[in-house]
């Protein structure tokens, strides 16, 4: 239970302040814990935001396998990825300490490296499995379904991070427009 009350206090700060800004104090002092119980949880500052993206990953990914059932066709699928993508990375509050974090720590260590790679790795296949599904049924005949997955996935990165201040309905237009120019290629 105390874990769960660290990582809750140590999410409120990031999205509040930031994560370079968030203190291994101001994590202790939220969360009514001490600092010897948040390093029996957690290696470091780093870890316990690693916790929190993957937390939240867990989420998207299933909330995501849950609509995913709505579409008749992998093309369909495609573009309800992309708007959900748009929707839901709208809303997400830990968008900027995220992207802060990448910016910080990703190049030093590389098990925190390893750990960015295993989360957007399971991002990706979720095109991954729209990609191989469109093989089955045709839609596409898409020789290396992983490469053009991770391919999927930056352009999706990228317009997260070009549009991600963007209205909803105009950052999902542009994503369901970069998504169709996408398809048309793979067609």
């Amino acid at each position: 239970m105390k874990e769960q009350s660290i990582i809750e206090a140590a999410k409120q700060l990031f999205i509040e302040k930031g994560y370079r800004e968030t203190s291994v104090a101001d994590i202790v002092r939220a969360s009514g814990s001490s600092k010897g119980n948040l390093y029996h949880h957690f290696k470091n500052k780093e870890a316990l935001f690693l916790k929190i993206i993957e937390e939240d990953d867990d989420h998207w990914l299933h909330e995501w396998s849950l609509k995913s059932y709505e579409f008749n066709n992998a093309r369909e699928k495609f573009i309800g990825l992309a708007t959900y993508s748009a929707t839901r990375q709208t809303y997400h509050p830990m968008r900027s300490a995220v992207a802060e974090f990448y910016a910080l720590e990703s190049h030093y260590s590389s098990e925190i490296k390893a750990k960015i790679k295993e989360i957007d790795d399971r991002y990706t296949e979720c095109f991954m499995d729209i990609i191989q599904e469109g093989n089955r049924q045709e839609e596409w005949n898409v020789g290396d379904p992983w490469e053009v997955s991770e391919i999927a996935s930056a352009l999706s990165v990228g317009m997260d991070m070009l549009y991600g201040d963007y209205p909803i309905e105009e950052r999902k237009r542009r994503y369901v427009k970069s998504v169709e120019i996408f398809l048309d290629g793979l067609s």
